[in-house]
This record gives C-alpha cells, sequence and structure tokens, in this order.
C-alpha cells in the first residue's frame, strides 16, 4: 500500500530585534523568523501536488535534518544625509542532515508581503523590499534585503524579499555554518519608529533516492533519467527505444512542481511522446541584477539579469532595440474557454491597460487554482460553495522577446535549423523545444523535433509542408489535457497585442537562417504551425519547457 505524503513541521519563533535606538529619528528594526524544520516521514514528502489518479510510490526511509540560529543579530539605524544611512544585521545559522545528498535553505515572507511595516497602526510608512540585487551602500533608500552566505562582507549583495518559498541556499554536504543577513538603506525622509515582517526560513533535506517524475518537489531536480524512469498511469514497464518507459494516451502522469527560483508552481507531465513536459506557460520573472546560475537555470554560465520583467504593456515602438531583453508579467490571468477560439485583440498597447477587457480572460488573483476546476459549459473558472477556483493549465504566464527567453546568447547567431540556442530561462533539467525545418524531417529525426513528435503521439496528421492539419476529436485539440496547450496570445512591440483567447506561439530553441528571426510553433484556430518565423526584436512569445 502506498504512504500519504507527510511532513513534520515545527515552528519557534525569534524576536530579532534591537537593543538600544540610538539618538531622535533612530529607527527599530523588528524581525520575526520562523524557523520551519522540516522532517520528511518519506523522500516522497513534498508541497507539490499530484494529479488525482496517480498511485504514489511505497514508503522509503526518511532524512532528517535540523536548524539553528546562533546569536540574535540587531539593527538600529539613525538616517543621515540624503543618500541614507545603511544597517547590516546577520546571525550564525547552523544546518545538518543525515541525507547524504545535502539540503536546502528556502526564505519567504509569511505573510506574502515584502514590506517592513511600523508597528504603529496609526503610520502607514513603509521600507519597501529591495526590487534588485544589490550590495548594502547600493540599496535604494528606504529598502531592505537578505542573504544567506557562508561570509559577509561590504561586497555581499542583498536580494529581494521573495513571498513564497525560494531557494536561498543549497549544498550536498551533509552540515555547514552559514549567515543569514538583512540589510537595509533609510533615508530622513521615512518616519522614526518600530518597522517589521516575518521571515520564514525552511531547511529541506535533499532526497536520497529518486526513482520518477511522481518523487519530485522542485522543477530544478529533474533530469533526463528521472522522467525516462517515470511509469503510466497504466503501469507498463514496456519501454521505447530512448529508454524511456512507454507512456499511452490516456496513461498520462502529472505532477504540480515548484520552481526554486520564486516558489511558483507548473503542473507537468509525462506525456505519450516519452518526454516531460511543462503543462502549463512559464511566468518567471526576471530580477535585475539577479545571477542566474547552471545550479538553477537552464544556463551553460552563470548570467546577471539586465533587465527587471515589466508589468505594464508598452507603447508601441517603431524601432525596437535589437539587444534589449525584455519580458512582461501583466498579471494572474487564466483563458476561461481554453477551445473556444474566443479572440480578443488589444492593439493599442496603451500603459495601464489589462486583460480585464477581453471577456474570456479571467483574473484570478486571490483565487484557488486547481487541477481542473469544476466547469460551467466548458468554461474552466467556477464559483462553487462561496470558492472560487481555476485551472491552472491555463494561466497565461509571462511573454518574452526570444534574446531573453535564450538569455542573450543567439543574439547575433542564425543557422539552417542545425544549430540551438545552448541557454533558455526555463529551470535547471529543462529546455525550450527544437524544431527545425518540417517538411525535411524524416521518421529517425523525430525525437529531436518536440511539438512534432508530441503531436503525432496524439494522432496529429501530417501534411506537406509547414502546417498539420488540426483532426476532430476530444483527445486531439491541443488546448484540452493532457497538452492544455494556452492560448495567452502574442504581442509585438510596434504592433500591438493580438488573438488573446485565440492563438498562441510558442519560442523554441532551433536557430533560424535569418538573423532577424526565430523559430516559433504556433496554435491557432484549425492549424499549427512548426516552422514559423517571427522576429527577435519584436515579437514577443509565450514559453513552454520541456525536460532535458
Amino acid at each position: 500500500m502506498a504512504h500519504q505524503q507527510t511532513l513534520k513541521i515545527h515552528n519557534i519563533i525569534y524576536s530579532l530585534q534591537l537593543v538600544r535606538i540610538l539618538g531622535w529619528g533612530s529607527l527599530l528594526l523588528l524581525f520575526l523568523v520562523v524557523f520551519a524544520f522540516l522532517f520528511p516521514i518519506s523522500t516522497t514528502s513534498t508541497n507539490a501536488k499530484d494529479s488525482p489518479n496517480y498511485n504514489k510510490p511505497a514508503w522509503i526511509p526518511s532524512n532528517y535534518v535540523s536548524l539553528s540560529l546562533g546569536s540574535m543579530p540587531a539593527m538600529d539605524i539613525t538616517p543621515t544625509g540624503e543618500g541614507g544611512s545603511v544597517g547590516v544585521s546577520q546571525a550564525s545559522l547552523k544546518v545538518s542532515t543525515t541525507s547524504n545528498t545535502g539540503y536546502k535553505l528556502y526564505v519567504s515572507t509569511l505573510d506574502h508581503t515584502t514590506a517592513m511595516t511600523s508597528t504603529d497602526t496609526n503610520q502607514s510608512a513603509a521600507i519597501a523590499s529591495t526590487n534588485t540585487i544589490a550590495t548594502a551602500s547600493n540599496l535604494a533608500p528606504n529598502t531592505w534585503g537578505y542573504t544567506i552566505t557562508d561570509a559577509v562582507s561590504d561586497s555581499t549583495t542583498y536580494s529581494p524579499m521573495p513571498t513564497t518559498s525560494t531557494i536561498a541556499y543549497d549544498t550536498a554536504q551533509a552540515s555547514g555554518e552559514h549567515y543569514l543577513s538583512f540589510a537595509a538603506k533609510i533615508d530622513t525622509s521615512l518616519p522614526a519608529g518600530q518597522y517589521s515582517n516575518t521571515v520564514a526560513i525552511s531547511a529541506i533535506a535533499n532526497p536520497a533516492v529518486i526513482t520518477g517524475m511522481m518523487e519530485l518537489t522542485y522543477m530544478q531536480d529533474m533530469t533526463s533519467s528521472i522522467c525516462h524512469d517515470t511509469v503510466g498511469y497504466d503501469q507498463n514497464y514496456n519501454r521505447d527505444s530512448n529508454g524511456s518507459y512507454i507512456i499511452t494516451p490516456g496513461s498520462e502522469v502529472t505532477k504540480q512542481l515548484i520552481d526554486s527560483r520564486d516558489g511558483k508552481e507548473y503542473w507537468v507531465a509525462k506525456l505519450a511522446d516519452g518526454n516531460c513536459w511543462m503543462t502549463q506557460n512559464l511566468a518567471y520573472d526576471l530580477v535585475k541584477g539577479k545571477v542566474l546560475t547552471p545550479s538553477d537555470t537552464d544556463v551553460t554560465a552563470d548570467w546577471t539579469v539586465p533587465l527587471a520583467t515589466e508589468n505594464t504593456l508598452p507603447t508601441k515602438e517603431s524601432n525596437p532595440t535589437a539587444t534589449e531583453l525584455r519580458s512582461w508579467d501583466l498579471g494572474e490571468y487564466v483563458i476561461k474557454k481554453p477551445a473556444s477560439y474566443d479572440k480578443c485583440d488589444i492593439t493599442s498597447l496603451s500603459v495601464g491597460t489589462t486583460f480585464d477587457v477581453c471577456q474570456n480572460v479571467q483574473n484570478v488573483k486571490d483565487w484557488v487554482g486547481s487541477f481542473v476546476a469544476d466547469t460551467i459549459n466548458e468554461e474552466y473558472v467556477a464559483i462553487n460553495n462561496d470558492s472560487e477556483t481555476y485551472d491552472a493549465h491555463y494561466l497565461l504566464g509571462n511573454y518574452y522577446l526570444y534574446n531573453t527567453a535564450t538569455v542573450g546568447t543567439v543574439i547575433d547567431k542564425k543557422a539552417w535549423y542545425t544549430e540551438e540556442a545552448p541557454s533558455s530561462i526555463c529551470p535547471k533539467g529543462w529546455r525550450l523545444p527544437s524544431m527545425g525545418n518540417a517538411s525535411g524531417i524524416t521518421n529517425s529525426m523525430l525525437p529531436n523535433y518536440s511539438f512534432y513528435n508530441l503531436l503525432l503521439s496524439y494522432g496529429y496528421e501530417e501534411l506537406t509542408g509547414q502546417f498539420w492539419q488540426v483532426l476532430d476529436g476530444m483527445n486531439q485539440n491541443p488546448m484540452k489535457m493532457p497538452i492544455a496547450a494556452t492560448l495567452a496570445g502574442y504581442f509585438n512591440i510596434s504592433e500591438g497585442l493580438y488573438r488573446i483567447g485565440s492563438s498562441v506561439g510558442y519560442w523554441n530553441a532551433t536557430l533560424d537562417p535569418n538573423i532577424n528571426y526565430a523559430i516559433r510553433t504556433t496554435i491557432n484556430e484549425g492549424t499549427i504551425g512548426i516552422t514559423h518565423g517571427g522576429q527577435r526584436i519584436d515579437n514577443v512569445h509565450s514559453v513552454r519547457c520541456l525536460a532535458r
């Protein structure tokens, strides 16, 4: 009998506070730290969600982890001068585990807010989280940040406070001593007083044995062997020519995994082509100054993010800049009727315009995401028993220029479908799909062409040239499960945002022979184009990753 996933969580609250106030105008900064010691009963213990019909694997021996804070960090700041005064606090953080593969430390604010607010309820002033990676001296006035590091110095950089559990430290060692450090810069415009927030730190032992996707918690733990060794719901143990256990249509297994970079959750599935796919669009927000490394991102070398993800539609630009690495997070919206092809264009691209103008798009901020929301007339959002729910597969996600999706690695490169971008913004262990020239594909090449192979495995009919005809039948509609293509539309910086609810473009890694273009897969009413060209510096598309 399979064991349910269980966690023992011990919470200890420490009040980290000043021991003195220095002079008029000084600030007392209060940090409440909740330590979550997570002792898995099973190495399959996770915060990720499984699909409802999966038989969980058998019990595996436990790993344990301990976490202690050596002293109480203190911070007092007396603002002077226009530039602001800096305060830094730090405390020794000791961790040990029985796991022979080490542990990870995760950080978030407990109440999902990032500002330090005044303890005086009559005072509305606040200290905002930094929105860039910066040293203490380079923080913007009246902001704060955190780090967990092995040593603290003037060159130590501090990160924005995450609102969801985000990896802050990862090691294969069984024990270690680190430093939990906070920094703030305060100027004289902030009223004196006491300011606080609550920070949660979790230590999780790395699992010793993983035999398939259903035992993962984080996107970054995926490997090709784990995907290959994932067995379908029908428990078919036959392998294909690539060594992957065969998944037949209808036996797909799926699970919601966490991106350790920001704590966002994504539904992923092993599909009938033998590959593990994200079955919802990527929604990773880039933070200016943050260093993405091969330990958390699909990059071959460290990459420092040059531009933060934007949160409003841009105004039209007749001549976009070729080297800009821009991306957009336009809010938490979901397609209500994924298969309806209900088109909505927002061609004005005026700042402040939101998707609320589209009837087939629902703002689901503060709603409850689910595996499959209860539906009304195939509407994948619903209100039942006063609970507003939506199917998380159909979140629109973020939009990226091609050079952003490939983290600037191919700005000046082109190739006749024989070369791929070496890096992407996908999580570690995942990549952009491959495509190539559809008209030249042979059967022996099919495993290398991601969407082509996927759709063939679900009964799509190959036509000559660059298009496939979408066949009739529920299981052959790419907007429905298990593929769950999300019709997020697309936009041109020079023209506008088009066809939300009726079309989608997905960037892939295969290079185009024209240096100004990149290959994308487009899905719309009746056709799927697998080698459409899109302008790298103007077209803005979605990203769907699959496991390496």
